[in-house]
Order: C-alpha cells, then sequence, then structure tokens
C-alpha cells in the first residue's frame, strides 16, 4: 500500500552490454496472426480496452466484456495516452513490443523488457543487459547504458542506477542529479522525492537539493493534496512539503491520500480513513483497506471476505469476494473468485465478463461476455480442443497424472497392492481389478482412483457431497463435504466443509478444523500455510497456528527451512523468505519468487528480470536463457529461449539444449518426450535422443515402462527403446491405470481394456434386448458382469421404466 522506495537489488549482476539504436525502429505490422478487427466505427481509445487472461495468455476486452484483442500474449500492460501497450510474446521468456488498440503489433517485439509510455512519449526498455529508453516510433532516443532504470515523472525526471547508485535523468538523457544514493524514490507531482543517503532518509529536490533535513525511518510520496506518509518511532503520520508533521504519527500503518482526499490507516489492528486533517471519517472496522480508485471506490475486507465501498464508507456489495483486485483507470477490476476464474466487474459490480474451467473440456479456461457466450478460444479452436480431450491424448479419469507436488514424470499417489480403478457403467461408477472382474458394483455418482491409504474418493448423488469408500466399496468416511482430496502421505486429506478448508485422518476427524478461507499442503518440517482473515500464517499437523496470518501470500517450506511470503514492505507488495520461526531471513523484494527446489536454489523475478537465489540470497543462476520452471529430482530445470525449450543443471547450462519447440518432464525412466518438426521422440537427461521423433503423439512412460503414442492416427504402446510393444491400432487410448489396465477403443468399436501385452482382459458391450443396457464382457463375448440373477433384475426394471 505504500509507494516504492528503490532499493540496491541484485540487477547490476547481469550482463552489461548496451541499447542498440541502429536497424530497432521498424513498424512491423501483425498481418499473419488472425486477430480480429474491431467493429466498424469504434474508437482507438485506450481507456476503452480491460485486460484479461484466459489459459495463461493475456489479451483485452472492451467494457462491455466483447473481445477485442485475443489473449495471445505472456505479459501485457496498459494503454498509454498514444494508444500503445507494452507486451511480450513467443512463450515466458519471449522478446517484448509494443501493440495498438486493434492488436497490431507496431513495435517489434526485440526487447529483454518493457514497460508502459510515460506521458512525455518516452518508455523504458532493456536491451543486451541494459535499459535504455524509445520513443513511439520504436527508436533509441537515451543510449546510455543504465544497469535500471524507472518511468518518467510529471517533473520530467526518471530515475536510473549506475555502479549501484540512484540518480536522475531528464528526458535528452542527461544525469542532472549524480547516482550517489541508496535508494530513491520517484518525484512527486510537487517536486520532491525521498531518498536515502548515508543510511538517512529525506526529500530532495529537483536540483538534488536536501529541503526536507529530518530523516525518518520510512518515507512515501506527496500526495495530490501535498501530504506525505512518514515513519518515526514506529509509528505512521503525515508532513506537509516543508517538513512539518501536519498529522501525528499515531497510526500503527497508514497509505497515502487518494484523489478524493481521503486515506487507508490502521489503528487497533483495524483499518479505516482519514482527511486531511487527521479526522477519522470512516471509522476503524476493516480487516484491510486499500487507496480509493479514480472511480471514488476502494477494496476493504471483512470476515475474510471483500468488498468495495463508496467515499461514504457504505458498501455497494455484501463482503462475498473471495480475492481483491485492482481497479483500473477505467474503472474495471478483475475477481478472482473461489473456483479459480475471474469475473471482471464494473464500478457497480456488474459482470461483464468471466473465465470458466471446464471440466468437461480437459479443464480448458473459457472466457465468456455478461450473455454467457463463450468468446474465446474461438469456436473452431475450442471443438478442436474438446475432441482433443475426447480422444483421450493425455486426459481421462484413469489416466497417471503426476501431482504438482511431485517430481515430474514420477508416479505419485498410486497405492501398493490395490489393483482397483474405476470404471463407468450405466451412469453409475464402480471399480474393477486386473482381471476385469467387477470388484465394486457401480453405484456411485462419481468415484477417484484409490489413493496409498486404502480409501477412494466418492459421491454417492450428482452434484452431491464427497465422502470415502475402502476396497470392499464400504462408506468409511461419510459424504458431508464439498471438496474433497486424496489422503497423502501423512496421512491427511484436504477437505472442505460448510465452514472452510481443513485436514481429516483416515477415520473422518478433523484434526485440523475445517475453518479456514484456504489451506496448502503440509512440508516436511509438518507446517502448511492457511489463509485467515485474508491473511497467510501457518499451522502445524494439529491445527495449531505456529505462525500468525499476517502475510498477503504464503509457499510451501523447503528442505533449508525457508518458505516465500508476500507481505507489504517498503518496496510495496513484495515476496521475500521466512524461517519456521516466521522471521523474514531474505527481504520481501521480489516481484514473484517460487518455493526452494530441493537443490537448495530458488526462483525468484523482480523488475523483469528471473534469476536463481540459494538461500544466502546469493544469486546462483542470472537469466541467460530465462528460467522456465523449478529444479526437479533429477538436478534439472525447464528453461526457454524464445519459441525453444531444453534443461538447465544447476550451474545454469543447458545440459539438453535450448532447441526443441516442445519437451515435457522427465519420467521416472529418465526419459521425456519432446516436440520437433511436428514429430514426437524422446530423449534423456543428457540430451542425447534416444527415440526419433516419429510420434503424432507421445506420453509420458508410465510405472509399467510403456508410454502411449499416436501413429497414423492410431494409438498404441512402446516401451524405453522405443520398441511397439502393442501395435498402433486403437482409435483412442487412455494410460495404465493402477490395476495394470489401458481403456481402449477396440477395433469393433466397443470400449476394452487392454493389459500390458495388449491383450483385451474385458470390454464393454450395451444389450439391445435389455434396452442397451451396458454389461461386462470377456474376450470369449460372455457376460461376467452383472451375475445373471442381477441382470434378470435389471433387464425386468427397465423394460417396466418403458
Amino acid at each position: 500500500m505504500f509507494s516504492r522506495i528503490f532499493p540496491v537489488l541484485p540487477l547490476t549482476l547481469f550482463f552489461a552490454a548496451g541499447c542498440t539504436q541502429t536497424g530497432t525502429h521498424s513498424f512491423v505490422p501483425d498481418s499473419s496472426s488472425g486477430l480480429e478487427k474491431r467493429p466498424e466505427g469504434r474508437e482507438n481509445v485506450a481507456k476503452d480496452l480491460v485486460k484479461v487472461k484466459v489459459n495463461r495468455k493475456f489479451g483485452y476486452i472492451d467494457t462491455q466484456g466483447e473481445l477485442v484483442v485475443p489473449p495471445r500474449f505472456e505479459e501485457v500492460g496498459d494503454f498509454a495516452t498514444n494508444g500503445l501497450a507494452a507486451v511480450q510474446e513467443n512463450g515466458e521468456n519471449g522478446k517484448f513490443g509494443y501493440i495498438n488498440t486493434q492488436g497490431e503489433m507496431v513495435i517489434s517485439p526485440r526487447f529483454e523488457f518493457a514497460k508502459d509510455f510515460s506521458t512525455n512519449g518516452l518508455a523504458r526498455v532493456k536491451e543486451s543487459g541494459k535499459f535504455c529508453y524509445i520513443n513511439t516510433q520504436g527508436e533509441v532516443v537515451i543510449p546510455p547504458n543504465f544497469d535500471w532504470a524507472w518511468d518518467f515523472s510529471a517533473n520530467g525526471l526518471a530515475v536510473v542506477e549506475e555502479n549501484g547508485k540512484f540518480g536522475y535523468i531528464n528526458a535528452q538523457g542527461e544525469m542532472v542529479i549524480s547516482p550517489r544514493f541508496e535508494s530513491v524514490d520517484a518525484f512527486s507531482a510537487n517536486g520532491l522525492a525521498a531518498v536515502k543517503e548515508n543510511g538517512k532518509l529525506r526529500y530532495i529536490n529537483a536540483q538534488g537539493e536536501v529541503v526536507i533535513p529530518q530523516s525518518f525511518d520510512w518515507a512515501g510520496n506527496f500526495s495530490a493534496n501535498g501530504l506525505a506518509v512518514v515513519k518515526e518511532n514506529g509509528k505512521f503520520g503525515y508532513i506537509n512539503a516543508q517538513g512539518e508533521m501536519v498529522i501525528s504519527p499515531r497510526f500503527e500503518s497508514a497509505d497515502a491520500f487518494s484523489a478524493n482526499g481521503l486515506a487507508a490507516v490502521k489503528e487497533n489492528r483495524k483499518w479505516g480513513y482519514i482527511n486531511a486533517q487527521g479526522k477519522m471519517v470512516i471509522s476503524p472496522k476493516f480487516e484491510s483497506a486499500d487507496t480509493f480508485s479514480a472511480n471514488g471506490l476502494a477494496w476493504v475486507g471483512k470476515n475474510g471476505k471483500y468488498a468495495y465501498i463508496n467515499t461514504q464508507g457504505e458498501m455497494l456489495t455484501p463482503p462475498k469476494f473471495e480475492y481483491k483486485g485492482l481497479f483500473s483507470a477505467n474503472g474495471f477490476a478483475q475477481i478472482r473468485r473461489n473456483d479459480g476464474g475471474y469475473d471482471y466487474i464494473d464500478n457497480k459490480g456488474k459482470i461483464i465478463a468471466s473465465t470458466e474451467i471446464l471440466e468437461t473440456c480437459g479443464y480448458l479456461e473459457v472466457l465468456k461476455n455478461a450473455r454467457g457466450e463463450i468468446t474465446w478460444p474461438l469456436p473452431e479452436r475450442y471443438r478442436a480442443l474438446c475432441k482433443i480431450f475426447e480422444e483421450g491424448d493425455g486426459a481421462g479419469t484413469h489416466s497417471f497424472i503426476p501431482a504438482s507436488s511431485s517430481e515430474p514424470g514420477k508416479i505419485s499417489n498410486i497405492p501398493k497392492g490395490i489393483n482397483l480403478s474405476p470404471i463407468n457403467l450405466n451412469g453409475k461408477w464402480g471399480y474393477i481389478n486386473g482381471k476385469g472382474e467387477m470388484a465394486i458394483t457401480p453405484k456411485f455418482a462419481n468415484a477417484k482412483d484409490f489413493s496409498a491409504s486404502g480409501l477412494a474418493r466418492v459421491q454417492e448423488k450428482s452434484y452431491g457431497k464427497w465422502g470415502y469408500i475402502n476396497i470392499k466399496g464400504d462408506v468409511v468416511i461419510s459424504p458431508t463435504f464439498e471438496k474433497a482430496e486424496d489422503f497423502r502421505a501423512n496421512g491427511l486429506a484436504r477437505v472442505v466443509g460448510e465452514h472452510g478448508y481443513g485436514y481429516i485422518n483416515t477415520q473422518g476427524k478433523a484434526v485440523v478444523p475445517l475453518q479456514f478461507q484456504n489451506i496448502g499442503k503440509f512440508s516436511d518440517n509438518g507446517l502448511a500455510w492457511v489463509m485467515e482473515g485474508g491473511k497467510y500464517g501457518f499451522i502445524n499437523t494439529q491445527g495449531e497456528m505456529t505462525i500468525p496470518p499476517r502475510f498477503e501470500g504464503a509457499g510451501n517450506f523447503a528442505g533449508n527451512g525457508l518458505a516465500p511470503v508476500q507481505e507489504e514492505s517498503e518496496f510495496g507488495h513484495r515476496y521475500g523468505y521466512i524461517n519456521v520461526r516466521g522471521e523474514m531471513v531474505i527481504p520481501a523484494r521480489f516481484e514473484n519468487a517460487w518455493d526452494f527446489s530441493a537443490n537448495g536454489a530458488a526462483r525468484v523475478e523482480t523488475f523483469g528480470e528471473r534469476f536463481y537465489i540459494n538461500a544466502k540470497d546469493e544469486i546462483v543462476i542470472r537469466s541467460k536463457f530465462g528460467s522456465g520452471g523449478d529444479f526437479a529430482a533429477n538436478g534439472l530445470a525447464r528453461a526457454n529461449d524464445k519459441l525453444k525449450s531444453g534443461f538447465i543443471n544447476a550451474q545454469g547450462e543447458a545440459v539438453v539444449p535450448i532447441q526443441f519447440e516442445s519437451i515435457r518432464p522427465f519420467a521416472a525412466n529418465g526419459l521425456a518426450a519432446f516436440y520437433e518438426n511436428e514429430k514426437w521422440g524422446y530423449l534423456n537427461t543428457q540430451g542425447k535422443i534416444v527415440i526419433p521423433p516419429r510420434f503424432m503423439y507421445a506420453g509420458d512412460f508410465n510405472a509399467n515402462g510403456l508410454a502411449l503414442i499416436e501413429e497414423n492416427e492410431k494409438k498404441g504402446f512402446i516401451n524405453a527403446r522405443g520398441e511397439m510393444v502393442i501395435q498402433p491400432r486403437f482409435n483412442w487410448a487412455l494410460d495404465f491405470a493402477a490395476n495394470d489396465l489401458a481403456q481402449v477403443e477396440l477395433e469393433n468399436g466397443k470400449v476394452g481394456y487392454i493389459n500390458a501385452r495388449g491383450e483385451t482382459v474385458v470390454s464393454i458391450d450395451q444389450l439391445k434386448s435389455c434396452n442397451y443396457l451396458g454389461v461386462l464382457m470377456n474376450p470369449q463375448g460372455k457376460i461376467i458382469w452383472p451375475p445373471a440373477e442381477e441382470l434378470q433384475a435389471l433387464c425386468s426394471k427397465k423394460s417396466k421404466n418403458n
């Protein structure tokens, strides 16, 4: 909630080359992108567009919720008054360029980093490891090689860094205030800026002269009303441009004044709002509070939820939002729902667009307008993606799907000695064993795989509550949960009850009360993050709060005893790392931070740079390739360069060349599927191709040593030597399940189950003589389920119903 005082960050360790001035400013219309043009007569007004994110890609909608620029970018900025916005193309480590409001690329994507244009028509970009400034034609107009740079302020000066010190330049690139400060802030509208020199935090004018000599513990920007937040003796107050304390430092925390003359302050652990005289005009009753936006609204937290209020403190909606979103300049906000989707709302709370995860289409995320119509992906693409899912390419209820928390490619949560897998017959779910025998009669509305605990999640009624059964099919934990997950190795399962998230044991007892807004997995040290009252803390396996909820975000503890957390620091909302006592041991200065990997390296990001640090806060890998992932147990991490992918080791060396169009994580057998020249093959951890690319599709290797492939539009299975163990003869197939059977479409069009030798063990048939009742048949065509008496009863019942 505070303005940023720019610290000395490790950005000076990156490569020292300069921005180029020749051959870099050509306009590149994106005529081949297939972008939809805006309707005739629509003005290209920047403020008319709202950022949206679908399937990890960004685009723009208009204020009516209609799609204008399809989501195809990795990152996007806001449109400046000149109608241009910075965008990142071609993967996580692609280049940045600028588009207009039709989505056309008008400044080619060639920069390592780019920000929006300032009001003076200049934008800061990074090229060859150094910062410089360009104009709206893409021409480099300030060529000096800065280690770091910021946007221009209203007084025409911008912060730059040279040799670890900060100073200010003008629009001609001239250094008007020498780089001598340890940290600085941008100039406020009144021409003053907070700087730190020789350990003292003071204010200077545009000539670099100290005009407010007293030193503060913390200092922020001056607001339009001429007041700035400062911190003295652990409390926050406000000074004027003469340095006089006009609102005494009595608040536990405080924010800058908004344009409407109100500022959020914290008193007695609650947030409220004061006016410029320090009078409390909106009483402190909120758990959290944000600055008022230009539309006159502010987000506040109440009872663990979020709502927005007007300047009279009236809630325009009840506190119902799980997550708050920042209002953009045009008055619209992105709100994350509890189900992981997003709503885009106007300042009256009306939803103009939303995203939804479609479980029926392989968990595809789609964008919908206010009428509920899917506007992205386009119909042809949407149908194609759903068709792939329906045919079983890497999806399906019986496939082995490595858990996100496990090693890439490692089969996780597969029970030993339990060879049961779900099967759907006549709209009900049951379980078959490895012999194709019906082990648990189909009677559930939904059923999942068994975990190592010997329990499986089931729903007895459609859209009903979840419970757990044992391998005999007995309900051992009653269906009382809104959501439920598999039991983990520690014998606990995450569930959602009427009042929130928690954990139960295998007896169904709540060992962690079902009362939290959200809860994470338990780390090896027995701690898990929880969300309570809109803040994050940590609990142990007994449900005891060991680190109180005070963070804006949190990750998992690693083996080195550190976990990433987000807090409100002098640098803004930033990530750092805490130890098990909750002490911040790596300062919160990163824009993004991930868990430490097993090799002791953690991925972090700040000011557009991505790199790895160790537990001592030392950079161990610089962004030579730009990391795409965390290190796995095999010591490798995905890396990307433009449109190519590979893997790096702990020294940052590309041990698997960064040359493949696509590559998946390594399976337990040390092989990874890669895509090149429109074909799939496999390589090992040394980057050696062991199975040449010849398949239309290639899956991961399973525990039985087989991988699903597609050749000549048919599915089959190969071994680790690339030998065809089961010939590609199936129209569709799923991976082998826990019972070592794979579900396929047989040559006769029926759904069947095959073993690892490719032999049909059992198939599903519909009896015309029994109103198409689904039955299990052996390879000889004999009905093996239901038993004869039950079959007769079912047929009789169907006849009566029809």
